[in-house]
């Protein structure tokens, strides 16, 4: 799912500005209505509908027409000058580029720092992000006309307020309002403008200024079609053996323990049992979506999962509220298809690690503004951090401004600092990301703009959080379901079609980032100037889950993601009970230990040329010998991959 575009929120007006842990951003609602899928199941990301946001450039008029009018917005008029607009500006942090060679050494195997990790006060102390943010507010302060009302808790951003007249001088800039056909309220946006020069060394991107939005154009009601019956299932089927009677093969936690030698789950009361419960596992979850525990229980019951474990939410440690509700997954299973599968699957492998459901709890959840506000203030200003975050979401980078990359990257090196790992799904779209999905082609074609359009003029992309250098991306395979060899998946495999097997529903995101250098511990796996997407693959065809009491197959690397994440689990319980750190920002090492026998299985069949169901063929890669910009390093054997962290460092 893409992420909504930042909208700013009023804030508290005069005085000295307030700090603390409140809201950050707002955004509005961007939740689309379900798509359809055929017999080969719903994608976990397509279910919902597709979205791409734009980020209309900074400096260039002409730009930022271009990605406002493929985004569907048209200018209604210019604002009054007397109109209060509240902005939001990144502060530039001098000492960042420092933490983030700091993290880079300590997730370096070589390095005497190996899993140092930082507590948050070290953290702090080493930014200084409190000095830097208070800089940026006297500044603005400074200004006649402009109130700042917000600085972030540790720095992060400052929210300042001022009539747009005040704003057009001091940014050379002119403010309009833009409308879009499926919004229902106009956004005051600038098309380009100049920030004052005084400002420079303080600001590092601004929100609410150039950022425009793709919203998604309205997609079908969704049904489960099966090509071979012709018999329609709105919730699925009553049983799991009855859906393998129809697919044949479907993934489940049998199939995932055979095929990535994933071991079955603790006895009860056992050391092993006991020791993965101080393992911490986070899923991050939007769009309002619900867990079922009942269908949990189906679900576990079926496979033979314990079910002394419960999922809590959690704001640090503090718990809150579950998102739960049975009633809720019954009358509509697009309510619950991402928590309901994400939850499913990583008790399935992770079982007693303490699991918590991070959702969005506001109305317009889904969007970046929120999902940033949660990041930062759940974990990153929490003296208590989680060892493993798995998100499930995704959105074309190419639309993420630099904003919201500089507050989510500032986060996510902050969290790495401390031991956290982030997993991330590498897209469903193949290698034009989002911008290839059926939904998004639909609107272009409303709009008289000839197929793959957003790729020909702004290249492949690939799929944001994963892009980040400091997540790790996981992408898709397919054929572990039969009890064959991995191969990528996607819309238009053949590959073990004699044997029976459907095509994929999504096809593996990857590529390379255009925003995020190659980092040095993809050097020798890669030429490319930018940072290669995924690291690594697992099946993400046909998982089995339970929605509303009755079983649907869902693909997506929304699968294979939750999946990683828990095996990390696994092995964070282990170095744990050893009295050693977690494993934190694992990526240099995976590539490390990818030369290692048999760590990982290399995956050398398949391509990302074509989207997933429905979508355009827009371009792409080809799988090959050792890593490759669809499935990465290849699919992990757990036992090896657990082996070797285990070998590595302190």
């Amino acid at each position: 799912h893409a992420w909504a575009a930042f909208a700013a929120a009023a804030g508290a007006a005069g005085g000295e500005a307030p700090t603390g842990a409140t809201e950050i951003f707002a955004a509005e609602d961007e939740c689309a209505t379900p798509g359809v899928e055929g017999a080969c199941g719903l994608s976990a990301l397509q279910m919902r509908g597709h979205q791409v946001r734009g980020a209309a450039a900074e400096v260039s008029q002409a730009a930022a027409s271009s990605v406002s009018r493929l985004a569907g917005w048209s200018v209604a008029g210019r604002c009054g000058g007397s109109e209060v607009h509240e902005l939001g500006f990144v502060v530039r942090q001098p000492r960042l580029d420092a933490l983030r060679a700091e993290v880079r050494a300590r997730a370096d195997p070589d390095s005497p720092l190996f899993r140092k990790w930082f507590s948050r006060a070290e953290v702090r102390d080493f930014l200084q992000g409190e000095v830097a943010a208070k800089n940026l507010a006297a500044v603005l302060q400074a200004e006649p006309g402009v109130t700042v009302s917000h600085i972030s808790e540790e720095g992060e951003f400052v929210k300042a307020r001022a009539a747009v007249a005040t704003w057009e001088a001091l940014l050379a800039t002119e403010f309009h309002a833009y409308t879009h056909p499926d919004r229902p309220a106009a956004i005051l946006r600038a098309a380009d403008h100049s920030l004052p020069e005084h400002w420079h060394p303080h600001v590092e991107a601004v929100f609410g200024l150039s950022d425009f939005e793709f919203p998604s154009p309205k997609a079908p009601k969704p049904s489960l079609i099966d090509s071979r019956s012709g018999a329609a299932h709105s919730m699925g089927w009553p049983t799991f053996e009855s859906l393998e009677e129809v697919f044949g093969s479907v993934t489940s936690p049998k199939v995932l323990q055979k095929a990535y030698n994933i071991p079955k789950p603790a006895n009860r009361g056992s050391k092993e049992a006991q020791d993965q419960s101080k393992s911490w596992q986070v899923v991050f979850a939007a769009l309002d979506q619900f867990w079922s525990p009942t269908d949990r229980t189906i679900f576990e019951h079926e496979f033979d999962i314990p079910q002394d474990n419960y999922v809590v939410q959690t704001a640090g440690l503090e718990t809150g509220k579950q998102k739960s509700g049975d009633a809720e997954c019954r009358a509509n299973p697009s309510m619950c298809d991402e928590a309901n599968l994400d939850v499913q699957y990583m008790m399935a492998v992770a079982p007693w690690a303490k699991i918590n459901y991070w959702y969005e709890s506001r109305t317009d959840a889904g969007a970046t503004g929120n999902f940033l506000n949660d990041l930062l203030e759940r974990y990153v200003h929490s003296d208590e951090a989680p060892h493993v975050i798995s998100i499930s979401y995704a959105s074309t980078e190419l639309a993420v401004t630099k904003a919201t990359r500089s507050v989510f990257e500032a986060a996510a090196v902050k969290l790495a600092a401390r031991g956290t790992t982030i997993v991330a799904a590498s897209g469903d779209w193949g290698a034009a990301g989002t911008a290839a999905a059926a939904a998004i082609q639909e609107g272009l074609n409303e709009m008289n703009f000839e197929a793959c359009a957003i790729t020909k003029t702004y290249g492949l992309s690939t799929e944001w959080p994963a892009s980040s250098e400091f997540v790790t991306a996981v992408g898709g395979t397919m054929g572990a379901e039969m009890g064959h060899p991995d191969i990528a998946i996607q819309v238009n495999s053949t590959h073990y079609e004699t044997l029976g097997e459907l095509p994929g529903a999504i096809t593996s995101g990857g590529g390379f980032s255009q925003e995020v250098p190659r980092p040095a511990w993809q050097n020798g796996f890669h030429t490319n100037s930018g940072r290669g997407v995924p690291d690594v693959a697992l099946t993400a065809h046909q998982y089995a889950i339970v929605i509303g009491g009755r079983w649907i197959p869902i693909s997506g690397t929304s699968a294979s993601a939750p999946v990683f994440a828990a095996m990390l689990s696994l092995i964070n319980a282990d170095l744990i009970a050893a009295g050693r750190p977690t494993v934190g920002f694992v990526n240099p090492l995976l590539y490390k230990i990818s030369s290692e026998e048999g760590v990982f299985t290399d995956v050398t069949v398949g391509d990302n040329r074509c989207g997933g169901q429905g979508g355009e063929c827009c371009g792409g890669y080809d799988t090959g010998e050792g890593w490759d910009p669809v499935t990465g390093l290849g699919a992990p054997d757990f036992k090896r991959l657990r082996r070797a962290i285990l070998a590595a460092g302190p």
